[in-house]
């Protein structure tokens, strides 16, 4: 019984995630949620109360997914691999984030919009923490490859928003 009630959980979550990519958060009710999950609209309050509580889980859900990109980045030796990496991960997704943005900075950006308890909550996604470039947490290596160059320890994301910024851009 509890895996049945874990998996409808997880269902939810997943579900909730890709659609309020696709959609928004705001534009994605509580209904479509159920529908699209297989789920009995009235059960989902069993596991959120409110769709302010679904939306942490979203969020939860994405930090976990970039925690775990962050932590494959960090396992290669230098920074110019883990740009390299970064940059060949953002290639292959080029459809889905042209189609929909970024998952977590629209899901962040559109949540910072709304007026409920989850706009009102501190940040817990820093862009610069999450890539793990600052020379204040990255591996010895990477210290002495900015200390002997002019380079400042945000550099590596001024690189990743300009190539977003040119790669998101459309044509009307």
């Amino acid at each position: 019984m509890a895996k049945a009630q874990a998996d409808k959980r997880t269902r939810l979550i997943e579900t909730a995630t890709k659609l309020a990519h696709l959609r928004g958060f705001r534009e994605t009710s509580l209904a479509h949620i159920a529908e699209a999950a297989n789920v009995p609209a009235g059960n989902v309050y069993y596991y959120f109360k409110t769709k302010d509580e679904l939306g942490e889980a979203i969020v939860e859900r994405r930090l976990a997914e970039f925690r775990a990109f962050r932590d494959e980045l960090n396992r290669l030796g230098s920074p110019k691999e883990r740009l390299l990496a970064f940059v060949d991960r953002m290639q292959r997704n080029k459809d889905q984030l042209a189609r929909a943005g970024c998952p977590l900075g629209g899901l962040c950006s559109e949540l910072h919009k709304e007026s409920g308890a989850l706009a009102r909550r501190p940040p817990r996604f820093s862009p610069s923490r999450w890539i793990g470039w600052r020379s204040s947490s990255a591996p010895q290596a990477m210290k002495r490859t900015h200390a002997n160059s002019r380079c400042t320890s945000s550099r590596p994301f001024k690189v990743w928003l300009r190539w977003r910024s040119a790669r998101t851009t459309r044509m009307s």
